[in-house]
């Protein structure tokens, strides 16, 4: 066999070469595979792990096994409404620009804190089993992604320990394909699935589970309640700067190797 010489490269180098490989697969599966849509695969894993209740076991089930539940029409009319006023009327904290486009309102310590939490509290008892009834709120916030902000974040999980992260629409529309929906890596083979939601739509997966938010390609601001429950000896992120780069790294292959064999493999 030819010797080609990979002995030789230095640590930069590897890496130049992996990025390299990396960006060619990306070339590739993007010019082969329509991402402008669900895929039947993604359709098929999202079904499977949807449910319109929070009591009939199914959305505990699914998030015991896949690691992902949906829960569709969780939020009433009425409780949208009430997020929608907070957003538009209220003034929210400062926000941190996580990645261009994207804005964290951290409202932990606003005064309607309590009102917000007190929308997921039909998921508490879930919560208490999946995770356990000391499990505490680490993240409360409303997530802006703003028009044309196409630039999709990087792979990274939430915790290192068990933890439930939750998702729950409320601008118009929901979240569909084009406004960018939280893409996850499912299952050991770490499948891609674009969790497209309907306005009050609840979105649950654990927080080790491999994720980003793609971007907004709609001239529609992307509005999002996010709250997060962890262990209280486990509290996220429970990684360092080498660790989120890792995960980065190695979601975007994972990503991008399924993305090629999709589009070569009908």
């Amino acid at each position: 066999m030819r010797n080609l010489g990979l002995q030789n490269l230095g640590p930069r180098n590897l890496g130049l070469l992996a990025a390299t490989l990396l960006t060619s697969l990306t070339l590739i599966s993007d010019s082969l595979h329509d991402r402008s849509n669900l895929s039947p695969l993604e359709t098929s894993l999202l079904n499977a792990a949807s449910t319109y209740s929070t009591t009939d076991g199914h959305a505990l089930q699914s998030l015991q096994t896949t690691g992902l539940s949906r829960v569709h029409d969780f939020l009433s009319p009425e409780d949208l409404a009430q997020l929608t006023t907070l957003a538009v009327h209220e003034r929210l904290p400062t926000p941190q620009e996580s990645s261009k486009g994207r804005f964290h309102h951290d409202m932990r310590t606003h005064h309607n804190a309590a009102s917000l939490q007190h929308l997921v509290a039909p998921l508490r008892p879930l919560i208490a089993t999946f995770l356990s009834p000391t499990a505490t709120c680490t993240q409360l916030q409303i997530l802006d992604t703003l028009p044309n902000s196409p630039t999709p974040q990087n792979f990274h999980a939430d915790n290192t320990s068990v933890g439930v992260t939750i998702l729950i629409p409320f601008s118009k529309g929901g979240v569909s394909v084009a406004q960018g929906p939280t893409e996850l890596l499912v299952g050991s083979l770490r499948t891609p699935v674009r969790a497209v939601l309907l306005p009050g739509d609840a979105l649950l997966f654990d927080s080790r589970l491999w994720h980003r938010g793609l971007g907004n390609e709609t001239p529609r601001t992307r509005r999002v309640l996010v709250v997060r429950f962890d262990e209280v000896e486990t509290p996220p992120p429970g990684v360092g700067f080498l660790g989120t780069a890792w995960v980065g790294l190695a979601g975007a292959a994972c990503f991008r190797a399924n993305d090629f064999f999709n589009a070569i493999i009908p």
